[in-house]
Order: structure tokens, then C-alpha cells, then sequence
């Protein structure tokens, strides 16, 4: 009996640790001005200049604007030609450049810190002629990681000589990823995929298995998960249906939702990314909301 009493303890204990890592206070809402009417928002970065990027797919576009809502540049638009986009579906900070994915188009599109066109990277090659790339997250300057839609495969991609290894297939057995939405990099370089029904997918930044975390649990038959975002070392689930926020602890392994002080805990959202201990959720209205999260060393 003393034995359950102290398993049950415990886990009280560590669900307790895992909600106090997963408070978030209301900091401000962000508006983006004089933007297009209908634009849609659907992917969201934030650099260490406090320069916000946003990416639209209704006009192909991405935005920079500052932390008022002020839009400072705009770029692409819709078509296949140099800097234009066809269905743009995430980016990425890559040193001091945003670098965005044009799925349909199967390329990559690099711009500097002012939305100024650099480069475009051609995905396609001899054995992958189709890609249609979801997701994207990088290590280093030259070193990037696509998630590619067409064989539910990571691509690792060596920029400067244009070399490309593969993972994540179906030889990867129990690794092997199943409908992936998502793919990023966290602070101590584990790679991961979130999958349509909730669970996440890890690897090594050399392609080598390292987890497998099940869907968090959800009250429906079947999570529709959209979205991840790595908050430090814990990961942030972005789901459609149900409770529209899951955040999985590295540190107690346990899923918990996160507790929004100060805003509607129902809202939904498209995006999210944090930086500088800063949450910034992307709502299906266009409304960047920032929130501080909370820390806490005090004990149960």
C-alpha cells in the first residue's frame, strides 16, 4: 500500500513540475497593420532583433513587421519565377536570413533580415523528382533539414555542396514517420517530427532514431495535431480539434495543456514560436499574442 501511495505521489509531483513549466503570461496582442484584405496568415518566426515574420497563403507572401504590428518590408507573391511562391508552408531563421519553403515549387527561398531576395535552392534531383516540402529546421548555416511531403522522408541538406542524405523512411521500421505536419530543432539538437495524430518522431541531427513520445491524450477518437514548436528543450503541440495547445516536458515526460494567463484558454491557433523566454501564438484571425512565460523555483 506504502508502495502505490508513493508512485502516486510522485506523479503528482512531477505533474505538478510539468504545469508550472507550462504557465505563460499575456504580455501583449499584435495587430499586423496595412496588410491586404483576406490575407492569411499561416506560419510565424521571430529573430533576435525582434523583427517578426509571417508568412501568407492566400497572396504567397511573406511579411516582416516589428513588435507594434508595423509592417517594414513584403516579398514574394504568387508564380513560379525567382522570389515568387507557390503555396509557401513554413520558414526559418538561418544565421541573420529567413529562409522560406515553397512547397509546390519544391525549392527553398532565402532572404536577408530585410526581406532583400538572395537565393532560391532547387530541391529536386535525379532519385527525388518530386518533393513537395512541409517543414523545415536548421542547424548551422549550411546544414538544413526539410521535411519532404511526397515520401514522408527528412532531407539533410548540405548547402554549400549541395548534398543530400535521407531519413526517416520506411526501412526506419517503429521510426518510420507516418503523415508528418511539422519538423524542428531544439536546444540540444534533437530533431523532431510531429505526425497528424499527435505523436512525435526523434532523431539525431544524423538521422539516427532517439524517441518516440505517443500522442498527448485527447478526448476524440482521433488528434488532429497542425503545428510544433520547441520551447526550449519541451515541445509545444499545436491541435485543431479539442484543446488547441499540448506541451510535452522533457524533463517529466508528461504531456500537460498550457495555462494562458490572461487570454481565452479556448482559442485556436496556426503558429507558434518562441524566443528570449517569449511565446508567440498565431490565431486563425491574424493576431500575433505574446506571452511571458512564467518561471518558478518554488516547490509542492
Amino acid at each position: 500500500m506504502r508502495s502505490k501511495s508513493n508512485v502516486s505521489l510522485m506523479l503528482v509531483i512531477l505533474t505538478w513540475v510539468s504545469v508550472i513549466g507550462a504557465q505563460f503570461r499575456l504580455e501583449k496582442e499584435i495587430i499586423p497593420r496595412a496588410v491586404r484584405e483576406g490575407v492569411h496568415f499561416n506560419a510565424i518566426v521571430v529573430n533576435e532583433f525582434g523583427d517578426i515574420y509571417l508568412l501568407e497563403s492566400k497572396f504567397s507572401e511573406i511579411y516582416r513587421c516589428d513588435r507594434n504590428g508595423n509592417i517594414l518590408n513584403r516579398n514574394g507573391g504568387f508564380g513560379w519565377d525567382i522570389g515568387q511562391f507557390d503555396q509557401p508552408s513554413d520558414l526559418c531563421i538561418s544565421g541573420l536570413d529567413i529562409v522560406v519553403v515553397d512547397q509546390n515549387n519544391h525549392r527553398l527561398v532565402r532572404y536577408d533580415r530585410r526581406l532583400n531576395y538572395i537565393t532560391t535552392q532547387d530541391l529536386r534531383s535525379e532519385s527525388h523528382s518530386l518533393i513537395y516540402p512541409l517543414s523545415l529546421a536548421t542547424m548551422q548555416l549550411n546544414e538544413i533539414y526539410v521535411l519532404c511531403g511526397e515520401t514522408a522522408e527528412i532531407m539533410r541538406l548540405y548547402i554549400e555542396k549541395n548534398e543530400q542524405t535521407w531519413f526517416g523512411g520506411i526501412e526506419y521500421g517503429a521510426y518510420a514517420l507516418n503523415r508528418p505536419v511539422s519538423l524542428r530543432l531544439n536546444q540540444k539538437g534533437i530533431l523532431t517530427v510531429l505526425q497528424q495524430d499527435g505523436s512525435l518522431v526523434q532523431y539525431d541531427r544524423y538521422g539516427t532514431p532517439s524517441g518516440l513520445i505517443p500522442a498527448p491524450p485527447h478526448k476524440d477518437d482521433e488528434v488532429k495535431a497542425s503545428g510544433l514548436a520547441t520551447i526550449q528543450n519541451d515541445w509545444l503541440v499545436l491541435i485543431d480539434n479539442g484543446a488547441s495547445l499540448q506541451m510535452f516536458s522533457a524533463k517529466t515526460n508528461i504531456w500537460c495543456q498550457p495555462v494562458l494567463i490572461g487570454y481565452d484558454q479556448s482559442t485556436s491557433y496556426v503558429a507558434a514560436t518562441y524566443i528570449n523566454n517569449r511565446l508567440f501564438l498565431l490565431t486563425k484571425d491574424g493576431k500575433i499574442v505574446v506571452f511571458l512565460r512564467e518561471q518558478s523555483d518554488s516547490k509542492p
